[in-house]
């Protein structure tokens, strides 16, 4: 089979990737899955990061504590005996296995399959005893309306796969959160951040072009929104959201 270079790779590189964390440094935006969504080429893309303070005297290795969710780190000096260093992303401490970054898995999304945009927080991050060591490689695969990614998880007990699965809940959780934030009378920095990144997200999610029959239920909602029981409390650009989620399960009609 014959294939050819993109002349412009890469495509992304670790410094076009904004880390999880302002003590951290990404190293690594690769081996990425890609699935086409919404007439958008999305990646999901493996970011491996790692503390920026490490000094050149030490060895790190950043791991998750699954019960408090903290990124703890264990340090240990080059000249411990016990360290074996067989190369940079890999140290050997009394005969265990520690790796010099943690990975989560990241959106990145296009309209040319080219030009990316990376959300700035991740979208799966390590929670699990099998993921603390970090979630590595995702695949995607489109079963009916389900998406199914496997990934790979490290952790003190080895190498193992996982398995995610796309879910309307997740969804409703997006919108939800909008709305909550939205009714905030007052908003942090990163409230503002975080309803940006969520418009950003629900309007790739439900953007798609609607259909006459989606068209003319969000009308008749929008004539009953307008009479009693008032909305008054209810942010519009929530609403309008949460109407196109529930259209979603109606059946289409070509336009």
């Amino acid at each position: 089979m014959l294939v050819e270079r993109f002349a412009e790779n890469p495509l992304i590189t670790p410094a076009d990737v904004p880390p999880s964390r302002d003590d951290y440094e990404v190293v690594g935006a690769f081996n990425a899955g890609a699935v086409v969504y919404n007439n958008k080429t999305l990646l999901l893309l493996r970011v491996a990061e790692r503390p920026a303070n490490k000094s050149n005297d030490e060895q790190v290795a950043p791991i998750l504590d699954p019960e408090t969710g903290r990124i703890n780190l264990l340090r240990v000096k080059n000249d411990d005996p016990d360290l074996e260093i067989p190369d940079h992303r890999i140290f050997y401490y009394k005969k265990e296995m520690y790796l010099t970054s943690i990975s989560h898995l990241r959106i990145a999304l296009s309209d040319d399959g080219i030009n990316f945009e990376i959300d700035p927080a991740p979208a799966v991050f390590p929670e699990t005893d099998y993921e603390t060591y970090g979630l590595e490689d995702p695949r995607i695969t489109q079963i009916g309306e389900l998406f199914y990614i496997s990934y790979k998880v490290v952790s003190q007990y080895g190498i193992a796969t996982g398995l995610l699965t796309t879910t309307d809940d997740a969804l409703r959780a997006d919108v939800e959160r909008y709305c909550e934030l939205l009714n905030q009378k007052e908003r942090t920095a990163e409230d503002e951040a975080e309803t940006d990144h969520l418009r950003k997200r629900l309007n790739t999610t439900l953007g798609s072009p609607e259909t006459e029959l989606e068209r003319r239920v969000a009308t008749a909602v929008h004539e009953v929104l307008r009479r009693p029981p008032a909305t008054d409390d209810l942010p519009k650009e929530a609403l309008d959201y949460e109407i196109k989620r529930q259209l979603r399960d109606f059946p289409r009609i070509d336009t």
